[in-house]
């Protein structure tokens, strides 16, 4: 028997924050996903613990969402799910980050002290303890660098660490908006714009890649209409054959009217196809006029990137050419996603490094280091290409 499980945070109201920075639907949109998994996904509602304003107590175990509450909730409660086929973790609110930190920001938090708030890393470790075969971070708020009154969620920029933690832990993350940019509500749904294309998204496309393509397309639409500023849902599916299976396996069953094996995903068949092809590098066709500037853009980035590197081995600021290092890296995605695809785009925001690194500097260059190999081997492929 499937074995499905989640947590769901929807914060409004915020005690150290003036109150044109409390949020009005993020309460709402967790009710309307802890719904959506109980009446369309087959979550048992016992297994959906919701932490929001006003959420009633479960026994003894409150659920307003404090920091000293969700951290008893992570550390505690989530063991009961051990081994669960699927797990969920939803959060409405806002988030900050400090010293390329990334945190969760509780009702009792304060916006600028990250000791009151929540690590991602925190989050993340407590998810993984669970051991549950296919875990789901979804994180509706602000990716931006102050408090807004405008509707939007979030204190400041973050992300990237994030990205980093659940790329190396196997997790499928799922972001409201993109790093730097906004997520808003939209007062005439009571929901915010990301959790209400999202829920509509679920009933539609369960495969990550069309779920993908669906919020990309419905976000930007939803604030168009609303005259609300742009934002772009962000995806990162890991492990990356998951890419292209569904999120909720038994959800397909179930709308199929079938449940025969052979209907179902084969998670060994995908697995073994990511193996297969994992390292080949994908291109799309260019006429060779194309090519050739593709291929004096990667030659630039890879100059660019190997001073940054220089710049490393030998400054005693490495805090300096790490913040370079970052802002290089966000500009080069954009870069590379106009010329080579989308996918070799989130292949080098994926990029982190491994291992137990003693100093900054350590892990700078070895992180810079496999992302320069990277674009030496794509630009390596399309040469032997245009030959």
């Amino acid at each position: 028997m499937v074995q499905n499980w989640a947590i769901v945070v929807g914060i409004n109201h915020y005690e150290h924050l003036s109150k044109d920075k409390h949020l009005k639907c993020a309460v709402q949109d967790a009710e309307a996903v802890k719904a959506f998994l109980c009446k369309s996904a087959g979550f048992p509602s016992n297994n959906i613990l919701l932490c929001s304003d006003r959420s009633p107590s479960l026994g003894n175990i409150s659920t307003r969402p404090s920091r000293t509450n969700l951290r008893r909730i992570l550390q505690e409660e989530i063991l009961q799910a051990g081994g669960a086929d699927n797990f969920w973790f939803f959060f409405a609110g806002h988030g900050i980050s400090k010293n390329y930190q990334d945190y969760l920001l509780p009702c009792d938090g304060y916006p600028f002290d990250e000791e009151s708030a929540i690590s991602v890393r925190f989050v993340v470790d407590c998810l993984r303890r669970c051991r549950a075969q296919n875990i789901v971070l979804v994180l509706d708020m602000c990716r931006e660098g102050k408090p807004q009154s405008t509707g939007s969620r979030g204190v400041t920029e973050i992300g990237q660490e994030t990205i980093e933690i659940t790329q190396q832990q196997g997790i499928i993350t799922i972001f409201s908006c993109s790093i730097g940019a906004e997520s808003y509500e939209i007062a005439e749904l009571r929901q915010g714009a990301f959790t209400y294309v999202l829920l509509n998204g679920l009933k539609q496309h369960l495969v990550l890649r069309q779920l993908e393509q669906y919020l990309i397309r419905g976000v930007p639409a939803l604030n168009r209409q609303y005259k609300k500023p742009a934002q772009v849902p962000l995806i990162i599916p890991e492990p990356g054959w998951k890419y292209d299976l569904p999120l909720l396996a038994e959800l397909v069953a179930k709308e199929d009217g079938s449940n025969q094996e052979n209907d179902k995903p084969n998670l060994q068949q995908a697995e073994v196809f990511h193996e297969q092809s994992r390292g080949e590098l994908q291109i799309p066709s260019q006429h060779e006029e194309e090519q050739q500037q593709v291929i004096q853009l990667l030659e630039q980035q890879i100059q660019v990137l190997q001073s940054i590197i220089d710049d490393a081995k030998t400054t005693s600021n490495i805090a300096g050419v790490r913040e370079r290092f970052l802002r290089w890296r966000r500009k080069a995605t954009d870069l590379l996603s106009e010329a080579v695809g989308k996918q070799e785009s989130l292949n080098l925001v994926m990029m982190s490094a491994r291992g137990d690194f003693r100093t900054d500097k350590a892990r700078l260059l070895n992180e810079a280091t496999q992302i320069r190999n990277y674009l030496i081997a794509l630009s390596q492929k399309l040469s032997s290409k245009e030959n």
